[in-house]
């Protein structure tokens, strides 16, 4: 079948190589160059690097729905959209310029997690269960009618980085599935329950709460990924709580008070949990242990 396809990040480049060795790509579409890095150099996208490297037709673009890029489309002879985590809204009248208009592969088992934050949300909301939805682009957001959905068991050690290579070939079997059945002329049906949601989150959102329970925030700390880590405040200094896990230790204090042995830890609503690893500010992640060692302290408050 030939395939326009939409994405940006790297996790939509994986996508994009993998229907590339099974079908014909006659356009690819993606965001424009984006600045980043400490010289704010602008930087095309993983899906723009790798339609460059395999010779693809590609357009970079801020608005796939303008009528300059619509015609492209047109004249692509594309007969079906895959869109992966591309960060525009399609609008009907680019959906409608490819005959069998276009799919979408979502990291979640739609209704549950719409939305642009799918993995870490089912990581921080303490679900056992996700998986993926390949479905039909609509209007309103991550709606359309399912073509494709499996489903995967989440650890609860998992992190989202974790749970995100365990998706990755699910992911690939989903569209692999649904792309059969769209050659069959198969309908897709339509979602069945009520709709969860997990727009997507800034650093803020990772702030530590210490009144929570040690269930809740284990879960908070495990979902943290790229730029976005749980965190807590020090004597004024952002502290980076990248790994911890419920102690054997009796509940000691208020909420957020800290208590440094050989090891570090510190007073949840609930529990008292351990602290493993940390990034204190403007240094390098390392372990607990060794932040508090330099600070010389036994005790303490994060805010």
């Amino acid at each position: 079948m030939k395939l326009l396809f939409a994405g940006t990040p790297q996790v939509a480049a994986y996508y994009l190589d993998f229907l590339h060795q099974n079908h014909e790509i006659t356009l690819v579409v993606t965001q424009t160059k984006k600045a980043s890095g400490r010289g704010l150099k602008p930087k095309e996208s993983a899906v723009a690097s790798y339609a460059t490297a395999n010779n693809l037709e590609l357009i970079q673009t801020d608005d796939i729905n303008s009528s300059e890029v619509i015609e492209k489309i047109k004249d692509s002879g594309a007969e079906l959209g895959v869109v992966v985590a591309f960060g525009q809204m399609i609008r009907a009248e680019a959906r409608k310029a490819v005959a069998k208009q276009f799919i979408n592969l979502h990291f979640s088992q739609l209704p549950k997690l719409r939305g642009a934050d799918p993995v870490a949300a089912a990581i921080r909301s303490g679900m056992n269960q996700t998986g993926i939805s390949v479905f039909k682009l609509t209007e309103e957001l991550d709606a359309g009618e399912i073509y494709s959905q499996l489903s995967i068991k989440i650890s609860e050690s998992d992190t989202t980085k974790d749970l995100f290579n365990k998706l990755l070939p699910l992911g690939a079997q989903g569209l692999s599935d649904s792309l059969e059945l769209i050659s069959k002329n198969h309908e897709p049906v339509p979602q069945s329950g009520a709709a969860t949601y997990a727009p997507k989150t800034s650093n803020n959102d990772y702030k530590i709460n210490w009144n929570l329970t040690g269930s809740e925030i284990r879960n908070l700390v495990r979902s943290g990924y790229g730029k976005k880590i749980a965190w807590s405040v020090y004597e004024q200094q952002v502290i980076k709580i990248v790994d911890l896990e419920t102690s054997n230790i009796s509940n000691f204090g208020k909420a957020g008070e800290l208590l440094i042995t050989d090891r570090v830890y510190v007073q949840a609503s609930d529990v008292v949990l351990e602290i493993k690893e940390v990034i204190p500010a403007g240094r390098n992640q390392m372990k607990a242990s060794d932040w508090v060692r330099g600070l010389r302290i036994t005790a303490g408050f994060f805010e």
